[in-house]
């Protein structure tokens, strides 16, 4: 017998996560080939894959995360850097990115915010 055997995160009764294996039987190994095997276990992976790209709909926002990060990074940095900071800030990052959440920030979210800058000229890349 083929056996599929993947892990799963289950949400418990406190709120919290535990990974518990699962054993999925796929068919008899005199029916089915290694390949055919691997297919039928696919729709499996794929619900739990797609249940895990779910982004969290909680966390801060940019603007909350630069609250904190003036309180504890930015009084050990020096005053023309965190002067040169905020101006980047309040003129550039916080009008299109401050509400987002840090955890809705991807790569593809800055790659459209520097073709923005740079499509309204603000932007100069050193080459």
């Amino acid at each position: 017998m083929h056996y599929g055997i993947y892990r799963e995160d289950v949400l418990q009764s406190n709120g919290t996560f535990r990974r518990v294996q699962r054993w999925v039987p796929l068919g008899f190994v005199s029916e089915m080939s290694v390949r055919a095997a691997w297919k039928a276990l696919q729709p499996y992976l794929d619900r739990v894959n797609q249940a895990n790209q779910s982004k969290p709909k909680t966390g801060i926002t940019l603007a909350d995360f630069l609250q904190e990060w003036r309180a504890s990074v930015a009084a050990n940095l020096k005053g023309s850097t965190v002067r040169a900071v905020e101006s980047h800030f309040r003129a550039h990052i916080l009008p299109k990115l401050g509400s987002l959440a840090l955890t809705d920030i991807t790569t593809k979210t800055v790659q459209s915010f520097e073709a923005y800058l740079a499509s309204g000229g603000r932007f100069q890349k050193n080459s």
